[in-house]
């Protein structure tokens, strides 16, 4: 992400609300898109700056991918600047060993079958009339059944016989509470809703919103509307790179997104002049993660610059404002009242001001606050913002009330991977002493004592000992001197003169295998994955009861992630 340094070293306060609509103009969006960038860069916003490390540490540890730099310092010691290349006394693979994949995977795999069902309910009192009188008629059509029946075959009339008649008036009540009976628009919505997840790629949204509950407890999404396809949709928004201001009560009154924003669609959107361009792109050439590259100043055949793939950081956000307008309510002579909108006022200096509240027994002012959201694409550090004004794509649970287009959830407590990370360390670690320890273990072989197999003689030929070594190894079958020409033993209490050594870690592999369950039943303690559910090696005794309870047991867990 980029940081704009003098950003996060000053205040910027936010312009007036209380001015009229039509003056909140190029400067007025600015300087709130410089407000919330403000506020997220001093940590203000629901989504800390200062967590970003901590986001992007917690996806790899999900991933089975974190840095093996922090193992090596526990073993190896930490290296500081300027030190040697580390020449490690160990011979292990630092890969990661990582059980966090899996136990994700089945959570998600839960999900991947969990959704819900949009039911769309028309609440105004004409459609609580329509419905009142389907229901009735579906009832009169049950109770006549038999009549039309015989009526309808009597004048050939070809009757849909699979449509729903109850047979008991509690049938009917109960089919009308499951929601059986619905208008056409009713089932249009439906149809609408479910359309637009289809098109947003629904599946994959939620899998991605479950993979950040998963590790960081947050999630975001937003609504929108595709202005290539004149569409409704809804798109996954990455917390990492979010910016989510919340009121007292929870409700996001600030959110966006920094997005790096090609300099090809830069020229598109923003209007700006190929100069102002150019000077984007010398700017952030090599930076921002952008790759350093030379081109010419003139475009190629097809109206490409050798600039166009450069990364502009570009703020996307909108905000809650309040936008007053001011209504008079006159009487006329005849007693006809009649209302009409009162423009605001340039006062000395040419401002707009609102216009004199007045109150008198024929003609009353008053002030009309409506909430809107406003929004904005602003060019990071610069003057520049393009696509502002008012934002429509937001519900509106009232003419005068607003909701972002942004949806942001965040669960409590630490996230799943933030818990289980040191246990993962801690499995990390004794992979790496297993590996060390089956290096440096000894393998099995043989303990000769070499003064029982000298000065021996087989059919008058002397024999060396290392060819009687090769006739053991070979044969399995071993001659030894055990006294001297004295016939005193040559060494007492030695036993036999070869003798096996048995080589493996030994007693080492049982406390490793301790250390590798014991980190595996805390995980599964703190992720409620139990091994039932997380396709391990299930004990054969546990009945089917139990094991139905396990598995109700991860799915109490899961709750929260799925409300």
């Amino acid at each position: 992400m980029y940081l704009d340094d003098k950003y996060q070293d000053n205040r910027y306060l936010l312009p007036k609300d209380d001015i009229s609509p039509d003056a909140k103009g190029k400067e007025w969006h600015r300087k709130h898109c410089e407000h919330i960038y403000s506020k997220y860069l001093h940590d203000e916003a629901g989504i800390a700056y200062s967590h970003r490390d901590k986001i992007a540490e917690n996806r790899k540890y999900g991933k089975g991918m974190q840095d093996t730099k922090k193992y090596m310092n526990i073993f190896l010691g930490k290296q500081t600047e300027g030190d040697e290349e580390r020449k490690g006394w160990m011979n292990v693979n630092w890969d990661i060993f990582s059980v966090a994949p899996k136990f994700k995977r089945v959570i998600e795999g839960i999900f991947e079958v969990i959704d819900f069902y949009i039911s769309a309910n028309a609440i105004d009192e004409s459609a609580s009339t329509m419905k009142d009188d389907m229901k009735w008629r579906l009832w009169a059509l049950a109770k006549e059944k038999q009549f039309l029946e015989f009526f309808n075959k009597a004048a050939g009339i070809n009757v849909d016989q699979s449509k729903f008649l109850p047979s008991s008036f509690e049938q009917l009540q109960l089919f009308t509470q499951m929601g059986g009976i619905k208008l056409p628009l009713e089932i249009g919505m439906e149809g609408g809703l479910d359309y637009t997840f289809y098109l947003s790629d629904w599946q994959d949204i939620k899998k991605r919103l479950v993979n950040d509950f998963e590790d960081i407890n947050k999630a975001a999404i937003k609504d929108y509307v595709d202005t290539v396809t004149n569409t409704i949709r809804v798109k996954y928004v990455d917390p990492g790179n979010a910016i989510i201001i919340l009121d007292k009560d929870d409700n996001v009154i600030m959110a966006g997104e920094i997005i790096n924003y090609p300099i090809k669609d830069l020229r598109r959107d923003s209007g700006l002049t190929e100069d102002k361009l150019l000077n984007l792109a010398v700017d952030f050439n090599g930076k921002n993660g952008n790759p350093t590259v030379s081109w010419e100043n003139d475009p190629d055949e097809y109206g490409t610059y050798g600039y166009d793939h450069l990364g502009i950081p570009v703020l996307d956000c909108e905000w809650a404002s309040i936008d007053s307008y001011y209504k008079t309510r006159r009487k006329k002579a005849n007693d006809v009242t009649a209302t009409y909108d009162e423009p605001y006022r340039k006062d000395a200096k040419g401002n707009l001001v609102p216009p004199k509240v007045k109150k008198t027994a024929k003609r009353e002012t008053k002030r009309v606050d409506i909430k809107v959201f406003r929004r904005g694409k602003w060019i990071i550090g610069t003057e520049e913002i393009f696509d502002y004004g008012l934002q429509f794509t937001i519900p509106r649970p009232s003419d005068t009330e607003a909701n972002s287009s942004y949806h942001y959830v965040e669960l409590e407590g630490k996230s799943m991977m933030e818990t289980i990370k040191p246990n993962l360390d801690s499995m990390q670690l004794t992979w790496l002493d297993l590996q060390n320890e089956k290096v440096q273990s000894p393998g099995s072989g043989l303990a000769i004592e070499y003064t029982s197999l000298q000065n021996m003689t087989l059919g008058g030929k002397k024999m060396d000992p290392l060819d009687i070594i090769k006739v053991y190894v070979q044969t399995n079958r071993l001659v030894y001197k055990a006294t001297t020409h004295a016939g005193m033993l040559i060494s007492p209490g030695a036993g036999k003169p070869i003798q096996e050594l048995r080589g493996g870690i030994g007693p080492k592999l049982d406390e490793i295998i301790k250390q590798m369950k014991l980190d595996m039943d805390f995980i599964r303690e703190n992720t409620g994955i139990n091994e039932i559910v997380a396709a391990s090696n299930p004990n054969p005794e546990v009945g089917v009861g139990q094991s139905e309870m396990a598995i109700a047991a991860t799915n109490n867990v899961l709750k929260p992630i799925l409300k």
